[in-house]
């Protein structure tokens, strides 16, 4: 059932109405870059600051409010524990110790995840109980206000008649795994993602050229409708996506009931199996020449999306796949049409745990 309700949030017809609170957000993330215009022409680092964006536009979808990172201009939030005792934690970091934890316990034989989960050297433990005890109070405090708005957190609470009754702790406890899971699974991939796409437009200057022509002809501002309709981009994102993959390691499935074949071959119930991205995104039998940047690829044939493992695929494929595409079409069509970039590094250099992530990404912006 929460299931159900969680996929509703997430349909297109939902994502639409949550458009004016992205482009919000957006607003106030061009506001912050403008400043950097005129700090003399400088190199800055986009990445944190694509990391402040993400966690805005998800804690206003998922709590109802915005952390606010965006105008601190840092990730350092204030948490209440559960004796009421108050700490300050850096939110990116509890989310890159968490996809620490997660890959490590991943690999753990279960009989002995128990005993793992109490080793020291697993600091995402805490961090994993940090982020739970961030979420909770955001829910609390949107249960109690009683406020009806129109986000995620919203209908959820809508759904499940929420407004109507004082949910119980368990139910509670519901709602703040799916805030905390909308959090990091949105936060990091989204931010990551956009330093990719943009790094491997601004070194491509055949590209970049072709996608700022399109995207001049068709849009006028900061207009979502707009840039989603600009094939393009999209072919661009597509293409970017496929040649880094933000998720570093397979992601298993097991083998269902009485067994699977796959190419001939059998594989026993409850086998762990995986598709790793990288490798399918990269293989030659489907893309010829996958280590080139492409995006006309995706132009020339309409059949190459069901190869593209940038999200997954089937029934367990990310639920936010739809918000991260609209998050990243609005955000890289407002940059180039606002800003000429040009990135210091020709070579984006990254770190593999659970993700394939960038180390930072430096950029100097003018105003076009």
């Amino acid at each position: 059932m929460l299931l159900y309700l969680v996929s509703h949030a997430f349909s297109r017809s939902a994502l639409m109405e949550f458009i004016p609170l992205i482009q919000e957000t957006i607003g106030v993330f061009r506001d912050r870059l403008d400043g950097f215009c005129s700090s003399q022409g400088a190199f800055f680092d986009a990445l944190p600051w694509f990391n402040y964006l993400a966690f805005d536009i998800l804690s206003d979808l998922a709590f109802g409010e915005r952390i606010g990172m965006l105008e601190k201009g840092s990730d350092v939030v204030t948490i209440q524990r559960p004796d009421n005792t108050l700490v300050e934690e850096n939110a990116i970091s509890l989310v890159d110790e968490r996809e620490h934890f997660a890959a490590v316990l991943g690999l753990v034989h279960p009989v002995l995840q128990n005993i793992a989960t109490r080793m020291p050297f697993l600091a995402g433990q805490k961090a994993t109980s940090a982020l739970e005890e961030l979420a909770r109070q955001h829910v609390l405090k949107r249960l109690e206000s009683g406020t009806r708005r129109d986000d995620i957190l919203g209908k959820l609470i809508l759904a499940r008649g929420f407004d109507q009754r004082e949910p119980g702790e368990e139910e509670v406890r519901e709602l703040t795994a799916e805030a905390v899971t909308l959090l990091i699974a949105g936060s990091d991939t989204t931010s990551n993602s956009l330093a990719v796409i943009l790094h491997l437009i601004c070194t491509h200057p055949g590209v970049y050229e072709k996608l700022l022509a399109m995207l001049f002809e068709v849009c006028d501002g900061d207009s979502y409708e707009r840039a989603k309709d600009v094939p393009y981009l999209q072919a661009t994102i597509n293409e970017a996506l496929r040649i880094h993959s933000i998720t570093a390691i397979g992601l298993h499935r097991s083998a269902p009931p009485g067994g699977l074949v796959v190419e001939g071959r059998y594989f026993e119930e409850g086998t762990k199996l995986s598709v790793p991205a990288w490798t399918t995104n990269h293989d030659s039998i489907l893309w010829g020449d996958p280590e080139n940047f492409r995006p006309e690829r995706w132009l020339e044939d309409g059949n190459l999306k069901q190869y593209l493992l940038a999200f997954g695929k089937g029934p367990r494929a990310c639920i936010g796949q739809n918000l991260a595409l609209i998050e990243i079409t609005s955000i890289v069509s407002m940059m180039l049409l606002r800003y000429k970039i040009e990135v210091r590094d020709s070579r984006l250099e990254t770190t593999e745990g659970f993700m394939h992530k960038p180390v930072e990404f430096s950029i100097r912006l003018e105003f076009r």
